[in-house]
């Protein structure tokens, strides 16, 4: 059984780096056969790739470009708060499906992912639809009940309770894309067995956003960076599920190439030793 791995933070986190170096880094120190999810896909062998942008041997999920074109559309949305939640959030609806097939198809052990549709909706909820704040207040914070029951809604359908509702920002999009997958069969719609948030300073991630040039997306902007992270924090304080492992990594402002070796033996040791069913635990 594959151990699925999901990486979260805010934009300019790291996550996207870490996704990638650390399923090579796990496939050569604990001598599995690792994956990863994100822009491409690939799959490390302790001997050799199984799989790389431009070689797939056994194949790639339609999926797989599924996701990838919803993320390039998605780029070219970002100023249509209409239509960009819809693209955005089918985008990481592929990725996770496509990411469920490669593990089957390559026998990965451990599959690692940039982001889970449903970690992602919940994070970003507040910036794909109202930002930080509502009608230029600033609105009521969401609490640890919201959010369970966001997962009911997210996962089985379960309608929105009304005050958790009017603390919640417009789930609209999440919820159509959700049972949308549901509905059509896709793996994509599911929670991580493993969580790693990398939890870094909104203003130190802006200014790595800054460094890369080119244009901002309408969410990279403090207060709304603050609030996901606030989300996120918050997410990360109950387990997801019986078997959740949720792993909080409190970053400084390190090179991100830097990044797999700083975390050190508590992330190598989460993720050799964890199991889907294995007992809730939080690593911080």
């Amino acid at each position: 059984m594959t151990l699925r791995v999901a990486v979260i933070g805010i934009d300019g986190s790291g996550k996207s780096t870490l996704a990638r170096a650390l399923p090579m880094a796990l496939s050569a120190e604990c001598g599995v056969v690792a994956g990863a999810a994100g822009e491409d896909f690939w799959v490390f062998g302790p001997d050799q790739d199984h799989l790389a942008p431009g070689f797939h041997p056994k194949g790639l999920p339609h999926a797989a470009r599924l996701g990838r074109a919803c993320r390039v559309l998605a780029k070219r949305l970002t100023g249509k708060p209409a239509l960009y939640p819809y693209i955005k959030l089918a985008h990481m609806m592929f990725q996770d499906d496509a990411a469920e097939s490669v593990a089957r198809r390559y026998g990965c052990a451990v599959m690692v992912s940039d982001c889970n549709l449903i970690l992602s909706a919940i994070g970003r909820a507040s910036n794909y639809q109202r930002g930080a704040t509502h009608s230029g207040s600033s609105r009521p914070r969401s609490r640890v009940e919201d959010l369970t029951a966001v997962l009911a809604y997210l996962i089985e359908g379960t309608p929105l309770p009304q005050e958790s509702a009017s603390r919640l920002p417009s789930l609209g999009a999440a919820g159509t894309i959700t049972r949308l997958a549901r509905r059509l069969g896709f793996d994509g719609v599911g929670l991580p067995d493993v969580v790693l948030f990398l939890d870094l300073d909104p203003a130190v991630a802006l200014d790595r956003i800054s460094a890369r040039g080119g244009p901002r997306d309408r969410h990279e902007n403090l207060a709304d960076m603050t609030h996901a992270r606030e989300t996120y924090l918050t997410r990360c304080t109950f387990s997801m599920s019986p078997a959740a492992i949720i792993a909080t990594f409190s970053l400084g402002p390190w090179r991100p190439c830097a990044r797999t070796s700083r975390l050190g033996a508590p992330l190598w040791a989460t993720l050799c030793w964890a199991r889907p069913r294995a007992a809730p635990r939080a690593v911080c």
